[in-house]
């Protein structure tokens, strides 16, 4: 048997994700009607879901720490903690931010 609590939670659960799945589209819906490119629009959307979806974050973190394990030999380097490979990711984000 399920307690109130678990019910409330699950119904602000239900309501934040629609909250935040709505304000994605919108975004994605205003930038591509502003007249620019998908990819752009995308990366706004990918950040309003994030921000407005605190389980997103997580999920991001953890991709952007297991994106850092596959880089990182392919490079060369060994990191000895999830604050360098979140760092070295940044910086090569940056580097290619810059580049293109």
């Amino acid at each position: 048997m399920r307690s109130k609590f678990q019910n409330l939670a699950d119904r602000a659960a239900l309501w934040l994700t629609i909250i935040a799945i709505g304000a994605g589209s919108v975004t994605l819906v205003t930038w591509l009607l502003i007249g620019f490119e998908f990819n752009f629009a995308l990366v706004r959307t990918v950040t309003v879901l994030v921000m407005a979806c605190p389980h997103a974050l997580e999920l991001a973190a953890g991709v952007a720490y297991g994106f850092g394990i596959l880089l990182t030999p392919a490079v060369g380097a060994v990191f000895m903690s999830a604050s360098t490979v979140i760092v070295a990711i940044n910086a090569m984000l940056m580097r290619r931010a810059k580049l293109s």
